[in-house]
């Protein structure tokens, strides 16, 4: 009752903040911009007395979830909570997450003790099985930061110097592309968030710059090419039903057209996927840290790789985003429920943003905080998003991570934000520099041709020695790191010497 009373006063304050009449907390920007002032406040008990008092500043707002948005914020909630019910409108409070939203009380259940269950079973993790949930979480977290602190002490001079950099990189980047289409920057921080689900970074890029550039290219105001419909039957993503008879809604029409349509952006995804595949080339490029653009990416056979494309509905959403002249309202809701997706928009669009530390956590992340050779159909990674498995991939004892629409917290997330909030912490870096640098290295220490079966179960029985007490954590540490890069963690790509690089202002990912 006490902590659903606590929700409830945080909710009416947060209400008034935002109305900023009668009694209410009234907020403004104080000298600098760093002091939210209030004034006229109830006669508040309890934590909340602290975030009423006339000099609360925006780092105390922020920590108790009621940092008001206000105009000119490009920042967005990095979680979403949808349920009626729910405590906090993240459109109008800047909602971030750690521990203290990961244990806030729900009307139906507590994923946080159910989640903390699973990280448990993990290999690696049993010794926190006995303990509380707080207790787990806590021990769990400075592991995988010490898990990635190993990784940073074995990594190249490379990863050191210039992984840190990634997002500066991706800032870079979406500047360009946004001057180049004449749109606010968040706009095209919004497409490049909304097209990374499932893409790596080189072609997370690449999809969202062909996206634009037919958006508000001459290609727009044209009819759809003959081009277009002979390649249609030729992509495999499109032979269901529903892609057949959308290709029918937008036969022969121009893109400025359909976009005036209902599900216009929608059916705008599919011509702009049609327009790329039948004029433009497949290829496309490696980036650097900085931003810059690479040689081509090549494939294992030393071929040029070929981009795959997102589905209809996550261009859609970038689709969205371009379109919406800078709303943030807009913006917020076209980047979906995902913490990930939220989180990777704020660190290309607010990389030196220190209030909130914001932190993409992706299957790499994951990895890095566990140090595996963990995929997309790993038990960890499927928990940190908060997503389900395929039935092929579940085996025995297979339960999902719990997820709130009350918090907007999806599976075991903020666990991972916060372990690399810890490491970064440790290296005097901002959390998203810290979660590159060990993203990065990770995926040079397993690559994916590593990620067999056979290996994964190597470096699971690592863990279980560990887990029996046979290791301790530096001796299952080195253990992995001699198994796995006996000669040492790789040089990144981008590390060669004289690399031909070419500015985004200047060049491009695919022509």
């Amino acid at each position: 009752m006490a902590g659903l009373l606590d929700v409830a006063l945080r909710r009416a304050l947060a209400e008034v903040a935002e109305s900023g009449g009668g009694s209410a907390l009234r907020v403004a920007r104080g000298a600098g911009g760093n002091t939210l002032r209030s004034v006229a406040q109830d006669d508040l008990s309890g934590p909340l007395r602290a975030w009423a008092e006339p000099s609360a500043t925006r780092e105390q707002l922020a920590s108790a979830g009621m940092l008001p948005v206000l105009p000119g914020d490009t920042r967005i909630s990095s979680r979403f909570p949808t349920a009626v019910n729910a405590p906090d409108n993240p459109l109008r409070t800047q909602l971030g997450i750690d521990m203290r939203s990961y244990m806030q009380p729900t009307p139906r259940g507590d994923p946080f003790t159910h989640n903390m269950g699973l990280v448990t079973r993990e290999p690696g993790f049993a010794k926190f099985a006995d303990m509380t949930p707080e207790q787990a979480y806590r021990g769990a977290a400075e592991q995988m930061a010490g898990n990635m602190q190993f990784i940073r002490q074995n990594a190249p001079p490379a990863f050191l110097e210039r992984s840190p950099h990634w997002y500066e990189g991706a800032n870079q980047i979406s500047g360009a592309l946004a001057d180049r289409w004449g749109v606010p920057r968040q706009s095209a921080s919004g497409a490049l968030a909304g097209l990374s689900p499932q893409k790596d970074w080189f072609q997370n890029v690449s999809n969202a710059e062909r996206t634009g550039d037919i958006l508000f290219g001459p290609a727009a105001s044209r009819g759809m090419t003959g081009e277009m419909q002979r390649i249609f039957p030729s992509i495999e993503g499109f032979k269901s039903k529903g892609n057949r008879d959308l290709f029918r809604q937008i036969q022969g029409k121009k893109l400025q057209d359909i976009l005036r349509e209902p599900d216009g952006e929608l059916k705008a995804a599919m011509w702009i996927r049609l327009y790329d595949e039948a004029h433009h080339s497949p290829f496309y490029r490696s980036i650097t840290p900085e931003g810059m653009f690479g040689p081509h990416v090549l494939t294992d056979k030393n071929e040029p790789a070929k981009r795959a494309w997102n589905s209809n509905l996550e261009i859609a959403k970038a689709i969205t985003a371009l379109r919406s002249g800078g709303d943030m309202d807009i913006i917020s809701r076209s980047m979906g429920l995902a913490n990930k997706v939220r989180s990777f928009y704020n660190n290309i669009e607010l990389p030196n943003e220190r209030l909130f530390g914001d932190v993409t956590s992706d299957t790499h992340q994951v990895a890095a905080a566990h140090l595996r050779p963990l995929s997309g159909h790993s038990y960890a990674v499927a928990h940190n998003f908060g997503n389900s498995l395929d039935p092929k991939f579940q085996g025995p004892g297979w339960q999902g991570a719990s997820s709130s629409a009350f918090t907007g917290i999806k599976g075991t997330y903020p666990l991972y934000v916060d372990a690399a909030r810890q490491f970064a912490a440790q290296n005097a870096m901002v959390p998203r520099a810290g979660q590159s640098q060990a993203w990065e290295a990770v995926r040079e220490l397993f690559p994916d041709t590593f990620k067999t079966k056979e290996n994964m179960q190597v470096i699971d029985n690592i863990w279980r020695a560990h887990d029996r007490g046979e290791l301790t954590l530096d001796q299952a540490r080195r253990a992995i790191l001699n198994f796995a890069a006996p000669s040492g963690i790789a040089e990144p790509s981008w590390a060669q010497p004289g690399l031909a690089v070419s500015s985004p202002r200047r060049g491009s990912t695919y022509r």
